[in-house]
């Protein structure tokens, strides 16, 4: 007699199916639940036919088909069957099965087979060597462009750092700079930072100049437009001011104005002296004049107002440039003594104005 009817699976929480079987009564106690199964089913011996290789058995009570067997499982009857095979060779499973008798139930896959392939590892990549140029030097980079191929010694431009710096720094002037660096411009006034500068070349390489000029002759190097009827030289220094070479040459009697005007390179504010240069200290005197003569230190113009009216030196301001600029282009003056004579600017040097004039010396 057959009977379609819903599986035990439905009565025990597993995966649902359905379909046609032979209708065999089962016994109450087969659903009853398997953790209170007697202990004596427990230890039950398997049966003598399961594959070897079984890493789980089950012990079936009375009343168990090989369909109950395999939804407590959670297998299938091929699997019950391939693990068990006295089930199929008795044809056990059309029956009942015979309690107390241990059955396969699982089976663990076996492991790959070893693989014959040994691994293999890339071969290391040599390191490529940096191409050297014909002249043997490695430029850094980056740089500006149209550097001198034949430059062999850099300097890395620090953000802040002016041509000023970078000339007293390795006593060069600003005609050999902008020479080597023609992307910087005559006056220096297109050089990055962050970008190498060269400072040298071969072959050209500036010995250190000597501080006495040649007893018949221009020394050099010297500034652009320099007076050519000059009688005296001095030598700037690293850090030098117009104020401390007019102090040094006092014997001279030069003042700041003759300075500039026989050295316009070095403009109105001093802020062209160049270290390591040549500056006219003693030239031609001024071409007579009829008009009132112009004080030994003329106000530069424009200037803020309040500055004190004793004032005997200036620095002009550039754009961007703080107080600190100032003071460190000036160490001898205070912050205290910048405030005392340029009262427009602020206790806290907020309101100094750019393209102007500070009194730094009294």
């Amino acid at each position: 007699m057959y009977r379609c009817y819903l599986s035990l699976m439905t009565l025990i929480g597993l995966e649902l199916l359905s379909g046609c079987y032979a209708y065999v009564p089962f016994p109450p106690n087969s659903l009853r639940v398997r953790q209170n199964a007697d202990a004596a089913l427990a230890v039950a011996a398997a049966a003598p036919t399961a594959v070897a290789g079984c890493s789980k058995s089950f012990t079936p009570l009375e009343g168990d088909t090989c369909l109950v067997v395999a939804a407590l499982n959670a297998i299938s009857i091929d699997d019950f069957i391939k693990w068990n095979p006295s089930l199929k060779s008795e044809d056990v499973c059309d029956q009942l099965l015979l309690p107390g008798t241990s059955y396969c139930v699982n089976v663990p896959p076996p492991p790959p087979p070893p693989s014959t392939q040994t691994a293999t590892k890339d071969a290391p990549k040599p390191t490529p060597a940096p191409t050297v140029p014909a002249n043997g030097v490695i430029t850094p980079s980056p740089v500006q462009p149209g550097m001198v191929p034949n430059c062999n010694k850099f300097h890395l431009v620090a953000s802040g750092q002016t041509c000023q710096d970078i000339m007293s720094k390795f006593s060069l002037n600003i005609e050999l700079l902008a020479k080597w660096n023609p992307a910087i411009g005559k006056q220096c006034t297109t050089m990055w930072a962050g970008t190498h500068l060269c400072i040298g070349v071969i072959g050209g390489t500036p010995t250190a100049p000597t501080t006495a000029p040649p007893a018949n002759g221009t020394p050099s190097p010297i500034g652009a437009n320099t007076t050519k009827n000059c009688k005296k030289w001095a030598y700037i220094r690293s850090g030098d001011t117009c104020q401390t070479i007019l102090h040094r040459n006092r014997d001279s009697k030069s003042t700041l104005r003759d300075l500039i005007r026989w050295n316009p390179s070095v403009r109105a504010d001093c802020s062209g002296l160049i270290a390591a240069n040549f500056l006219c200290i003693v030239g031609p005197a001024a071409p007579p004049t009829t008009t009132k003569p112009t004080p030994a230190n003329p106000t530069p113009s424009p200037i803020q107002a309040g500055q004190v009216k004793n004032c005997k030196g200036w620095a002009y301001v550039k754009q961007g440039e703080t107080c600190q600029h100032i003071l460190k282009r000036h160490p001898k003056v205070t912050l205290s003594q910048l405030f005392t004579w340029n009262p427009a600017i602020g206790k806290d040097c907020s309101k100094m104005w750019a393209k102007t004039y500070l009194c730094v010396a009294v």
